[in-house]
């Protein structure tokens, strides 16, 4: 294992640069999703990856059997298993410490165990962030899906820093599974907020983005998001909306963009995360 070097530059790394790709994965995941989130990254066009997967808790022989053929011991992938299930923060928090000791390792990205990434989308991501380096965090545009090959809507966020801090104000700039950091984001001392059972994506990037951090996206549809069907059952309820609703208006606070028109949207927004959810699919597929 290479010491940390927290005094190295984005200068020294090389021109092709190391990637780490994080990846959590629990018990009750579809191994055969597994098996094409794997994949898709075993089919990057862009080779210099190494893959850090954390188990959250005990997993299933399906699941034993897809990491096996997929994680090379050559390439100095990375394992680690949680003795029980301690949830996706904790798990990428594990990860990032992990990832960060090497100091030949430059950005550190994302992935979900049953989404699947375009093939471009680690090479565009690294050139996209070797051209802006005031960025700190890149994501990409998604395809939403449920059955294989089928989309069902074309999400676009924004790429501008401006626009990136408005749309925060109601909604999260970023698809989570799509994310690429710089190292330096951690060397900082950022990582997630286990004590948060929800938006722990969402406090990051408010957090980042107040801590004077850019945030932008690839202009680009580079990864496939599956929209599993307890998607929208976990998003409703009264705790859940008003932790949100909290959330965006404590970042509108301290990014000072808090206005008295933004309490009707927010109003808005918790109607619909407390509605049924049939209301719920309704809105989220064509309100947007």
């Amino acid at each position: 294992m290479i010491g940390l070097n927290l005094n190295a530059s984005e200068n020294e790394f090389p021109r092709d640069p190391l990637v780490a790709i994080l990846i959590s994965v629990h018990a009750a995941a579809d191994a055969a999703h597994l098996k094409e989130a794997l994949h898709s990254l075993r089919e990057q066009t862009y080779t210099n990856i190494r893959l850090f997967v954390y188990c959250d808790g005990p997993l299933c022989p399906e699941h034993e059997t897809v990491l096996s053929i997929y994680l090379d011991n050559t390439k100095n992938d990375i394992l680690i298993r949680g003795v029980r299930p301690f949830g996706l923060p904790t798990g990428l928090n594990c990860l990032i410490d992990e990832a960060v000791h090497y100091a030949e390792i430059a950005y550190i990205a994302r992935m979900d165990a049953d989404d699947i990434s375009l093939p471009d989308r680690i090479r565009l991501q690294v050139e996209f962030l070797q051209q802006r380096p005031k960025v700190s965090i890149a994501g990409t545009w998604c395809v939403e899906f449920t059955e294989p090959d089928v989309p069902i809507f074309y999400k676009k966020l924004p790429v501008d820093d401006f626009e990136v801090r408005k749309f925060m104000l109601y909604r999260s700039p970023l698809v989570h599974p799509t994310v690429m950091f710089r190292r330096s984001v951690f060397e900082e001392g950022h990582r997630y907020d286990v004590t948060l059972k929800m938006m722990q994506d969402y406090e990051l990037w408010a957090r980042l983005v107040n801590a004077g951090h850019t945030i932008s996206n690839v202009p680009e549809y580079l990864l496939w998001y599956r929209i599993s069907s307890g998607f929208f059952s976990r998003r409703t309820g009264f705790r859940r909306a008003a932790t949100e609703v909290n959330m965006r208006i404590q970042y509108a606070k301290q990014a000072g963009l808090l206005a008295p028109l933004n309490y009707l949207s927010y109003a808005a927004f918790f109607l619909v995360r407390i509605s049924p959810v049939w209301l719920k699919r309704f809105a989220y597929m064509h309100l947007r």
